[in-house]
Formats: C-alpha cells, structure tokens, sequence
C-alpha cells in the first residue's frame, strides 16, 4: 500500500474531537479497552470543541458523549504534562459531569459519569501499566460504582497486552495511515483522519492550532532567555557585591593582622615580655620569636 501521510495525526486536538464526533469511533476506543461493551447506536454527542466553536484551550471538556439515558462520559485529550496536578483537573472534570448528568428539576437519578484521558506523556513512572482506573473506595474496598477516572497513558503502549487497544494507541501519533492496523474500525479511522487533514474547514483551524502552539513556545522560549538574563544580571550583581564584601572582609582581616605584626614587633625590639605581647596582640609565641 502506498503511503499516505498526514500533517495532523489522532492526537491533535482538533483531528480528536472531529474524529469523536461520530459515535462508532467512541464506541470503537472505549470497547477496545475491555471495559465495555457499547453499541454506537446507544451514543449521542452531547458536544465536541469543534462543532461548538468552544476555544480549544479552556477548561470545559473536549467530547462529552451520553450513552442511553444513564451513562455519560468526557473524553479527554492530554498532549502535554501540565505544572500543575493533572489528575486534580481530571477530577475536577468529573466533578462538572456529575453536575450535568442530573437533569433540572428532578432528583438524584442513578447515573453514571465517567472521565476517560489520554495522556500523550508518562504520568505514571512507577510500573508499566498503559490502562489504569481510578474509582472512589473506602478502606474495605467497598466502592461508588457510578464515578470513575480512566487514565490510558500512549507512551506505554509497547507494553499493551490488548490487541484492540494497542492498535488504537499505535493510531494516536500515527502520521503514515497506510500502517493504521488491520481492524475494520481502524480502516475507518484512518480515512476519517485523512479527510480531516484534507478538508478546507479543518485545515485552517489546524493552521490557527499550530500557530497559537508556536506562539506559546516562543512566549516560553522568551520567559526562559528572559528568565536566564535576569538571572545571570541578579547573579552578577550579587557576585560583586559578595565579592566586594569578601575582599573587603578579607582586607581588614589582613590589615588586622600586619598591624599585629607591626606592634609586636615594635614592642619586642624595645624588650617587653613575650607574654605582654602575646596577651596585648592574640598572636601566638612562634610568630612573635620569628619576627
């Protein structure tokens, strides 16, 4: 097959939420996991950044999807590790979702609500683990089974022993389409990848999403060359003047000391005691014998 490469693959931002707004391409990643069992036609689209014309860089969710009448889920897509605790955004995520899940009006309805995050960076460096579920339990394990926070880690993906799964992390970073895995779902993907990627609408939102990227390294570029000089000036200034002050401490300390060695050597020439000098100078009887 001949290659056809892409300039925005599964992770970007823009490619994700076009790519999820078509329930089989949901149900299809979160099936592979091994932790569902959805059909795509139980899903709606509740909403997507890309058809809501939300800013990408916000605090709202990426896809939210509802999944009969009890099961909502946000996806989210992660490229880079944040300063700040990411698993704190995450449940703070959820924390939204349980808000919207519960229609005005009524009361606590039994439903589900679920964060699923991709992590294009190791979170976690402790094991291997490319899947981890992060439930509420108490400390006999009994658990809140309606919240959960699903974490899949691409950078892990070697170590998936899931065959489903690992074609889809494979996908994420995955340029050259003609690789994509032999699943029917996968074959899917790779042409809806390809149509973004070639579609007029998309490509200038993916110019736009590149653009602002290059400006927000150069902003950190500058804070850092920034940064890096008014270090090097605060260290400079501060070298002098710790400098200024050491010489100036080692000066009097030296000065200190000839002018001892001046005394004692004028008071030894005109014959007073060692021990006088010794006791009115602090130096010690070697130094004044060899004076």
């Amino acid at each position: 097959m001949s290659k056809i490469e892409v300039k925005a693959p599964l992770s970007n931002p823009i490619v994700f939420n076009a790519v999820f707004e078509e329930p089989k391409f949901c149900a299809g990643l979160l099936n592979a996991t091994g932790l569902f069992n959805i059909d795509p036609s139980s899903i709606t689209i509740e909403n997507t950044k890309t058809y809501d014309g939300i800013e990408f860089i916000t605090s709202d969710m990426d896809v939210k999807i509802k999944i009969e009448d009890n099961m909502f889920i946000d996806f989210e897509m992660q490229n880079h590790n944040p300063k700040y605790n990411m698993l704190q955004r995450l449940n703070y995520y959820l924390g939204k979702l349980i808000g919207r899940s519960q229609p005005r009006g009524s009361g606590y309805s039994k439903s589900y609500s679920i964060v699923f995050a991709i992590f294009n960076f190791t979170m976690f460096k402790d094991d291997n683990e490319c899947l981890r579920v992060f439930s509420l339990k108490d400390e006999k394990g009994h658990e809140i089974e309606y919240t959960k926070i699903i974490v899949i880690e691409l950078t892990k993906e070697k170590y998936c022993d899931k065959k489903e799964l690992k074609e889809w992390l494979k996908a994420f970073n995955q340029k050259d389409l003609s690789n994509m895995g032999g699943q029917d779902i996968m074959k899917d993907l790779a042409k809806k990848i390809e149509e973004i990627n070639a579609e007029r609408r998309y490509q200038a939102m993916l110019d736009n999403y590149e653009l602002a990227q290059r400006h927000v390294i150069s902003e950190k570029e500058y804070a850092r060359a920034e940064g890096l000089a008014e270090g090097l000036a605060e260290g400079l200034e501060k070298g002098l003047i710790e400098g200024m002050e050491k010489g100036l401490e080692k000066g009097l300390v030296e000065g200190e000391q000839k002018a001892k060695l001046e005394t004692a050597n004028n008071l030894k020439k005109i014959g007073v005691d060692i021990n006088i000098i010794i006791e009115a100078t602090g130096l010690d009887k070697k130094t004044i014998e060899n004076l």
